[in-house]
């Protein structure tokens, strides 16, 4: 991408933040571990995990370093914005003692990404607290149409956990609307907990396909950036995991 590995790319997004403390990619691949080294980066091995919350889990009792709050970046988001990184951190520090996650949204600007199920939405209430994650097309309404005058709002899959409650979160098993869905963030909501969206203005997805990886790399290369300094418009899923302690 650009010249540069995608996992480098996620690397040096993420550690413009200011809000972190310490940055690790958490990876069971050789190959990762060798990549990121190479380029001067922290990497914690881990066993093969079922979910990225899993890995996260694994690497933050594997690091010799404590953390109050833990921070899940997905590896293949080279666009990940720094602002969001630093808003959801500071969100989960602000929130009620009661608050243990956070988690970023951003507004759906058109009916193909609504209806797309890679794309998970999410409904929140007066306080944007989350009531519901779904693949399908929330709010739904009687005649299924799209509603150019609703916004819609979808995940942006960075997950901002308190240490103790990411332990207690990776050790319960599935629950159904978890599974119906295949949405983990789902089984906070079905443990009774509230999960407090941060909400951006736009966000940039992971790289779910070779298409999106080639059309980014072209917009870059097209742009003249190397650096990355903000997201060119275009998508671009692999797991880094930030750590991050007193604010």
């Amino acid at each position: 991408l650009g010249e540069k590995p995608m996992i480098q790319r996620t690397y040096e997004q993420a550690s413009r933040a200011a809000n972190l403390d310490a940055l690790y990619v958490a990876t069971d691949d050789e190959r990762i571990r060798a990549c990121v080294e190479g380029f001067g980066g922290k990497c914690v091995m881990t066993a093969d995990c079922a979910t990225g919350t899993d890995r996260c889990w694994q690497a933050v009792n594997r690091i010799d370093e404590h953390f109050d709050v833990v921070l899940n970046i997905q590896g293949d988001e080279p666009c990940v914005e720094p602002a969001h990184i630093d808003a959801v951190t500071q969100a989960l520090y602000d929130a009620p003692d009661d608050v243990n996650i956070c988690a970023v949204a951003a507004p759906i600007r058109t009916e193909a990404a609504a209806r797309n199920l890679a794309v998970t939405k999410v409904v929140m209430d007066k306080d944007n607290y989350a009531l519901y994650f779904s693949r399908s097309l929330i709010p739904g309404s009687k005649s299924g149409q799209w509603n150019r005058h609703v916004m819609y709002y979808k995940n942006c899959g960075m997950y901002c956990f308190k240490r103790e409650f990411l332990g207690v979160f990776a050790s319960r098993p599935k629950g159904p609307l978890q599974t119906e869905e295949d949405l983990e963030q789902l089984k906070v909501l079905e443990m009774g907990q509230r999960l407090k969206m941060v909400i951006v203005a736009d966000a940039v997805g992971g790289i779910d396909t070779p298409e999106q990886l080639d059309e980014l790399d072209r917009q870059l290369r097209e742009l003249g950036r190397p650096d990355l300094t903000s997201s060119p418009s275009g998508a671009v899923g692999g797991a880094a995991a930030a750590a991050d302690n007193d604010g």
